[in-house]
């Protein structure tokens, strides 16, 4: 999809004038654009059309970011839509938020990571909206049935991609290990699932999703909302500062962040 036609779409079904519309390599699993007009910016983002449910999860942010102004939600459009299905495209517009971010793996400082806490306590406490079937943990590895047959006894000898032979070597080399992995992830995931209660969670608030802006941090990239246990998205903040700033009211599993870490 090229930058014309996103221009166009989002111009008629936003009711905006653009400037201009510049791709921007920015990103994973989706493509983004810069969009500019009348000295207003925004990100626009296209996502293929398929089984995430997208459309669900980015009512629920919408919803999230009139209570929340840690939220980067969606723009309605002019018929109220949020989301615009084009050609197998599924188009959004994101408001744009100045501040500082980091890319995936940065450091963050003990302020920050304890910022990022304060926000997620709120989303998890958050207990106005109903839970909605399609965005509830799914309490599974993604991609696990292909690495479970990598790991079968037939394994090898189809695939021809440049890195299939070296990858191959390594889950042989490590298929003792590999399988404890999953018998340990799969007895966890029983325990957790019985024991912890669901909550609105983010998924991915690592620093690459999060801008500080002069107003306080700002979460983006909500595709991966979800209803779990609250450990979900705390086994991504580091050290041990973010425990004071969520609150030891709140008794956190170890098993939960196991299983996520793991996962």
């Amino acid at each position: 999809i090229g930058a014309n036609t996103v221009g166009s779409l989002v111009a008629s079904a936003w009711g905006m004038t653009l400037d201009s519309v510049e791709y921007a390599p920015i990103g994973y699993g989706s493509y983004h654009w810069y969009a500019s007009g009348g000295g207003s910016r925004w990100l626009v983002t296209a996502d293929v059309a398929d089984q995430r449910p997208l459309a669900a999860a980015y009512e629920l942010t919408h919803r999230l970011g009139e209570q929340f102004g840690f939220v980067r939600s969606p723009l309605a459009q002019r018929g109220g839509g949020l989301v615009l299905e084009s050609d197998g495209w599924l188009i959004t517009v994101w408001p744009w938020i100045g501040g500082r971010s980091g890319a995936f793996g940065d450091r963050q400082s003990p302020g920050d990571v304890a910022a990022i806490a304060g926000c997620l306590r709120q989303l998890h406490d958050y207990a106005e909206i109903p839970s909605a079937v399609e965005l509830i943990e799914e309490w599974d590895i993604p991609g696990r049935a292909m690495l479970v047959e990598a790991l079968g006894d037939n394994a090898g000898g189809e695939n021809t991609g440049p890195y299939a032979a070296e990858m191959e070597d390594r889950i042989a080399a490590n298929r003792s290990r590999l399988l404890d992995m999953l018998a340990r992830f799969d007895d966890l995931a029983a325990r957790v699932r019985d024991e912890t209660q669901l909550v609105i969670t983010h998924g991915e608030p690592h620093v690459a999703n999060v801008v500080h802006s002069e107003a306080g941090p700002v979460l983006i990239d909500w595709d991966t909302v979800r209803w779990a246990p609250r450990e979900r998205d705390l086994w991504w903040l580091p050290g041990e500062s973010w425990r004071k700033a969520y609150g030891p009211d709140q008794p956190i599993s170890e098993q939960a962040i196991e299983m996520y870490r793991l996962r």
